[in-house]
């Protein structure tokens, strides 16, 4: 698990902070298990979050692959207080198997129907 408190992509940062991060709190076992760093999850939160004056602003599931290279979804929050966005980050599931990757261009014809019997 981890938590990281951050300024939302459409305020400014504030002075007292060189980063957009605020914050980044995570478990043992996370630390441990994956070598991600703040920037990392505050993309995936800045690709998921919209602009809002308070509230909910993101809810979503992204992969994280730990040090052993196994592959995890993770489900994020994010909540914004009107200062800052508090996202927390939990491991959902292990996905098993491998990753495969098919290009949008390439289509598979139908098959055509067997014989009925």
């Amino acid at each position: 698990m981890a938590v990281l408190v951050s300024t939302p992509w459409w305020k400014k940062i504030p002075k007292d902070q060189l980063t957009r991060t605020r914050h980044f709190v995570v478990s043992s076992q996370f630390a441990a298990q994956y070598s991600v760093v703040p920037e990392d999850l505050r993309a995936q939160v800045d690709a998921h979050t919209h602009q809002a004056r308070g509230g909910p602003v993101a809810d979503f599931l992204f992969e994280l692959t730990d040090i052993d290279g196994v592959r995890h979804e993770f489900r994020a929050e994010s909540f914004f207080n009107r200062h800052y966005l508090q996202t927390l980050f939990v491991e959902h599931r292990e996905l098993r198997g491998r990753k495969v990757i098919v290009p949008g261009s390439v289509v598979c014809p139908k098959q055509a129907p067997g014989p009925e019997i």
